[in-house]
């Protein structure tokens, strides 16, 4: 037993971490959702996460994109935080510099793609993909004090979604973890063959009134 996985042993066994070690995942887009999917799933036990970015650390990245501290102001995105997920794991971390559709001129086609992008045109690309290669793929979004996650297996991207390009809107860093916790959870559970609810949007948010609430939707 490797002293690493130690806990997650107690979780779900050997034989689920020897299967997880099978696995490889892509994660699209190396800025606040990417950098808390990173970290969180570097630990996992995966056999290969490849994180793709073409954008370069800027100052205002750094309070939500946990990754980054000041120093790396001007560095590759994907380069900068694929080093910090190396030193904390024992899978094999790859950087892709460049967009979505790069990615997918390398015939790489992992068992998973995790949505850590900020537009929707991304996302139709994402689906677009996800159908062509039979994979199935986790979206999440946040803005403001609100986010939306979805495991998309049989359901359509852009049959739910309206794709127009929208301006940007204020978050804070908890609220992207918060979305990402849920994505990676989907994530882990659906890589060790857990049962977890697909083709449902979770919609989380809080009231004016201060209370947190979680909505679904069937896709």
């Amino acid at each position: 037993m490797n002293e690493y996985y130690s806990r997650q042993y107690l979780l779900w066994g050997e034989d689920t971490q020897e299967l997880l070690a099978t696995k490889t995942i892509a994660i699209i887009g190396s800025g606040g959702m990417g950098c808390s999917l990173g970290l969180m799933l570097s630990g996992l036990g995966l056999k290969e996460i490849y994180m793709i970015d073409f954008d370069k650390v800027e100052v205002h990245n750094i309070h939500r994109q946990i990754a980054f501290s000041k120093e790396d102001d001007g560095k590759e995105k994907s380069v900068v935080l694929s080093d910090k997920m190396q030193q904390r794991s024992l899978s094999k971390i790859t950087p892709i510099i460049g967009n979505f559709e790069h990615f997918t001129s390398l015939s790489i086609v992992p068992d998973l793609i995790l949505d850590a992008t900020d537009n929707l045109q991304t996302r139709k690309e994402i689906n677009d993909f996800a159908k062509q290669n039979n994979i199935p793929w986790v979206y999440a979004s946040v803005e403001e004090f609100r986010g939306q996650v979805a495991f998309f297996e049989n359901a359509s991207f852009d049959e739910v979604f309206k794709i127009s390009i929208l301006p940007p809107k204020g978050v804070i860093a908890p609220m992207v973890a918060q979305i990402a916790t849920l994505s990676a959870n989907l994530t882990s559970r659906y890589l060790a063959g857990l049962n977890i609810q697909k083709d449902v949007l979770h919609y989380l948010y809080y009231k004016d009134d201060g209370e947190f609430c979680v909505d679904k939707f069937s896709l």
